[in-house]
């Protein structure tokens, strides 16, 4: 049963009384028992139980989430960095292995030429 809260109009004692929610008789002031009661507009009695209802609660999921998506940004970029540079060290040593052919090839060239050179003398 809800607790209301009553206010005389013939000497503005103020009361509240437990009634149920179909009973639409105002109760007699206790003060002049008078029957001129008006049932005033009263803010609710709310309970929050758990977690998450307060602003230090909410606060620290939502810094949680942050500092979650923070450390899961940086490991993409470090793993990105990562692909960069075995890419690029991929890449560099292609190119060292194609200048070493190249290099390899012309020594071995140059030495044919030389070793024609001689017998043909």
């Amino acid at each position: 049963m809800p607790l209301y809260e009553f206010i005389c109009h013939d000497c503005t004692f103020r009361f509240e009384r437990l009634m149920s929610f179909s009973q639409e008789e105002s109760p007699v002031c206790p003060a002049c028992q008078s029957a001129n009661t008006l049932r005033q507009v009263s803010m609710p009695s709310i309970h929050f139980k758990g977690s998450g209802f307060y602003k230090t609660d909410t606060r620290e999921a939502e810094d949680k989430k942050k500092e979650a998506k923070d450390a899961d940004d940086q490991n993409e970029s470090k793993e990105k960095e990562k692909q960069k540079s075995t890419e690029t060290s991929t890449k560099t040593e292609k190119t060292k292995s194609t200048k070493k052919d190249k290099v390899t090839s012309q020594t071995s060239s140059s030495s044919k030429d030389k070793n024609s050179d001689s017998s043909s003398v």
